[in-house]
């Protein structure tokens, strides 16, 4: 499953499935959901300039974690990575400003 801050309306005809982040923040991503085995899903961030080119990658466990959005991302995209999961019953994840504590989504 992925999700992708950047939807382009015009060729895929759908919203936004991610919040914008502002460039340099720091975000904590926090999970919902339980799966079988327990933790046998990881949590990776992907983040990309402007041309779509690959600037960085995050993984974190199923738990979530600790992000900072980099200086030069222009969009980014969430995934969920199955460890030998073979049960997943998924409700949400939140991305919160790490240092207030605020919710962007």
């Amino acid at each position: 499953m992925k999700w992708v801050s950047n939807a382009l309306y015009q060729g895929e005809r759908t919203l936004l499935q991610l919040p914008l982040l502002e460039r340099g923040k720091h975000y904590r991503l926090i999970t919902d959901f339980t799966c079988q085995p327990q933790d046998s899903v990881l949590i990776k961030m992907e983040f990309y300039e402007r041309s779509g080119k690959l600037i960085g990658t995050c993984v974190l466990d199923g738990k979530g974690g600790d992000v900072t959005y980099p200086m030069d991302a222009y969009f980014y995209s969430i995934s969920l990575i199955n460890m030998g999961m073979r049960e997943l019953n998924f409700r949400k994840i939140k991305l919160i400003h790490a240092s207030k504590g605020t919710e962007t989504a």
